[in-house]
């Protein structure tokens, strides 16, 4: 046989063999793959069936019955009205109740920015509450809102008087209401003490912001500049040590100026 043909014949033999040993490689991997998916379906077969008789036993042991409920960062809302909202029944287990739907209706009160229930083993369940933070009240046609530091109004939902000091001379549709409210929510962080005293906060046109303190004192403040406000708060105690040692009374205090002016009583 020529040698040409041999060659051909040797290379062809090659590629018979060397595609044989592909298709078997590709055989023994399909094997292999079948072997592990049934593996993983057997493995999750046996999971799911753990699970669904491990649910099966929490939910009807008597040691996962609700036996108390710890509410948590309460500071305006009461525990008793969180547990109206959040309506738990009695003498169930706490794996068995629907957590989100409980959040959804604590959640309903306009003063209850987040909550979140978790379940604490073996029978307790826990409700974090984050409330709003109402920084004035104002009181708009009659009726009485709470403004929190984001100036959303919400509707007093609270039975029992809030001790906030509250905010006159503009109404809920004041365009200049969140520049107010962000003004004030910085005061309260940079003069506490301040802020706890004030009754009442009112924008007048011609003077800027009064500030009524619950001892009497009227303080003429001026316009809103959060960069003033420690500056201001400074010269207010300044001037309040100094009449306090000299004995004398104020009836108000005017920061709008450089030198600040005081009238005794």
């Amino acid at each position: 046989m020529p040698a040409k043909k041999i060659g051909k014949k040797r290379k062809w033999n090659s590629r018979v063999k060397k595609r044989r040993k592909q298709t078997l490689h590709f055989n023994n991997q399909l094997k292999k793959g079948a072997l592990s998916i049934g593996a993983a379906v057997i493995l999750l077969a046996a999971g799911w069936y753990g699970y669904q008789k491990l649910f099966f036993s929490l939910t009807n042991s008597k040691r996962c019955v609700l036996t108390r409920v710890e509410i948590k960062n309460l500071k305006y809302l009461s525990q008793h009205e969180i547990l109206r909202l959040a309506n738990i029944p009695c003498g169930v287990s706490i794996f068995t109740l629907p957590l989100e739907d409980i959040e959804g209706r604590i959640k309903s009160n306009p003063l209850v920015k987040k909550a979140r229930v978790i379940r604490k083993w073996p029978s307790i369940l826990v409700i974090h509450i984050q409330e709003r933070d109402p920084v004035v009240k104002i009181i708009d046609q009659g009726q009485e809102y709470l403004l929190d530091s984001e100036a959303r109004a919400i509707k007093n939902p609270l039975l029992h008087p809030v001790a906030l000091p509250v905010l006159s001379g503009l109404s809920l549709h004041d365009i200049r209401l969140p520049l107010i409210i962000n003004f004030l929510f910085s005061m309260r962080q940079q003069g506490l003490d301040l802020f706890q005293q004030a009754a009442s906060f009112t924008m007048d046109t011609a003077k800027g912001l009064i500030v009524q303190l619950s001892s009497g004192l009227t303080l003429y403040w001026g316009e809103l500049d959060n960069k003033m406000i420690a500056g201001n708060i400074h010269r207010l105690q300044q001037v309040q040590h100094d009449s306090e040692n000299k004995g004398i009374s104020l009836q108000y205090i005017d920061l709008r100026f450089k030198n600040v002016v005081i009238k005794p009583l």
